[in-house]
């Protein structure tokens, strides 16, 4: 006679409490809550920054619009990436002020270089 599998075992919990899982681990799983809790110090340091913020490297996207068809290109290869196409607008991540950083719909990230006739939203 073959052995019967063994009935699965139910995590207990608070009364009412939803199940446990990966998200939300029953109370005493051993989290970084139980361990403040019991007041020790998990295993992991607080890190600070590495470097001061920098308020002049901030930037701000954008959208803009070109006159006629462009390619944006790799930075690094000059290689075309994508083109643009009058009548869209364009994501620019960032205006390098001689080129703009440009996303394209599909999520590919070219540079920009010819910048006469654009127009911003």
């Amino acid at each position: 006679m073959a052995a019967q599998p063994a009935a699965p075992t139910e995590i207990v919990g608070a009364a009412g409490a939803e199940p446990a899982t990966a998200v939300f681990p029953a109370a005493g799983a051993g989290g970084a809550a139980d361990r403040a809790a019991a007041g020790q110090r998990g295993s992991a340091e607080d890190i600070g920054a590495t470097r001061p913020y920098d308020d002049s490297a901030r930037y701000e996207a954008f959208w803009f619009a070109v006159s006629q068809p462009r390619t944006a290109v790799d930075a690094s290869t000059g290689q075309p990436v994508f083109s643009l196409e009058p009548g869209q607008w364009i994501l620019a991540l960032q205006d390098r002020g001689q080129e703009f950083v440009v996303q394209s719909p599909d999520g590919r990230v070219g540079v920009l270089r010819d910048l006469s006739g654009i127009e911003r939203a």
